[in-house]
């Protein structure tokens, strides 16, 4: 899957910002986490302060249509599963400063909700990304809204899972470790990173090389304290007997 380039991205971001799933959108896009994961993300694993959240969790479609079954038949529903792989369980994530202010508008909006909605309100799992009487989204409908946003921006659709693939790029291109990169996604085993990005890693390197490079401040002038010791250090000239 070929993602979008950081431009594109930022110009779909912007179209809908004003979306309701915009959170769960830039969250996507910025922390890599799966749509079920997503979806499954509660407050009790979001450190807005500390900059990071943890993945634990995830509702998917499967858990989702057996929940709302069992509402159906008067039963107490359970939307909340176990990650993909065993390595995607309880990772942490940091967070960008931009993403964190994300997350705290999204939950004074949800707070305000809750209030509305008083006794009506369910969120029993405490959810961070809710329809506004606090029920879990149908990731079916998450991925339906995705792409009638992409299709109204003249874009062709893509998977959801897209905005995965964009996270690692973008974290690639930025010159970030694959070690690092393989742990943020919660991949089994680094190889796993290696054959889906390897095409971008020689990209990311040379993108880390000169970021390197530049760290040090390099001019023609020498430093006044090399000044002072090859000064101190200059012997004298034999005195001349001719």
């Amino acid at each position: 899957m070929k993602p979008w380039q950081p431009e594109l991205l930022g110009q779909w971001l912007d179209s809908v910002s004003d979306h309701r799933l915009y959170p769960v959108f830039h969250l996507g896009a910025f922390a890599g986490m799966r749509r079920g994961e997503l979806l499954g993300l509660t407050w009790d694993d979001v450190d807005l302060e500390g900059e990071q959240l943890t993945v634990r969790w995830q509702i998917t479609i499967v858990s989702y249509g057996k929940a709302r079954r069992a509402v159906k038949a008067g039963e107490a529903p359970q939307y909340l599963t176990p990650p993909k792989t065993r390595d995607g369980e309880q990772r942490t994530i940091d967070l960008d400063p931009q993403t964190v202010e994300v997350l705290r508008l999204r939950r004074k909006q949800q707070a305000e909700e809750a209030t509305a909605w008083g006794n009506s309100y369910q969120n029993a799992d405490n959810l961070v990304f809710t329809k506004e009487n606090g029920e879990p989204y149908d990731p079916h409908r998450v991925y339906s809204n995705f792409v009638a946003s992409v299709r109204r921006l003249g874009l062709t659709p893509r998977p959801l899972h897209m905005l995965r693939h964009l996270a690692a790029s973008l974290l690639i291109a930025a010159g970030v470790d694959i070690a690092i990169v393989s742990k943020r996604l919660g991949h089994s085993k680094i190889d796993l990173t290696v054959d889906t990005y390897g095409h971008l890693i020689g990209k990311g390197g040379r993108n880390a090389a000169i970021a390197a490079a530049n760290m040090v401040p390099r001019g023609t002038a020498i430093p006044e304290e090399a000044k002072k010791k090859k000064k101190k250090g200059k012997k004298k000239k034999p005195p001349n007997n001719e």
